[in-house]
């Protein structure tokens, strides 16, 4: 996974503070589509326990238009295996979406915001 050029996807934190609603949520949800394309077709994988739980609770956070949060869950979805807090590791459960579940919901995301609902 090329984290550089996924972390350089996310737009600086003035840009997003600067941005509507509309565009942030689009930014969002275009950056973990961007994630999961990463994972799936350039890795050749399903997401690990660690990118899958923080795919889900930033799915969430769109949709609950907590959308600094989702932004910064995505980017913690994308942190180094090195980096990533062991204690937290262990403790994350089984019960985890798959790139697929998790791509259509955030599809469905942004089709929502199009057709304003």
């Amino acid at each position: 996974m090329n984290r550089d050029q996924l972390y350089n996807l996310a737009p600086t934190d003035r840009a997003f503070r600067e941005m509507n609603r509309d565009q942030k949520v689009q930014v969002v949800a275009a950056f973990a589509l961007a994630v999961l394309k990463e994972i799936r077709v350039a890795d050749g994988r399903e997401p690990d326990a660690w990118e899958s739980v923080h795919l889900m609770h930033a799915l969430g956070a769109l949709h609950g238009e907590r959308l600094t949060y989702a932004l910064t869950l995505i980017e913690l979805a994308i942190e180094d295996p090195a980096d990533r807090a062991p204690e937290a590791v262990a403790r994350i459960q089984k019960e985890l979406a798959s790139a697929q579940t998790l791509e259509r919901a955030f599809q469905d995301a942004q089709a929502r915001l199009v057709a304003g609902t």
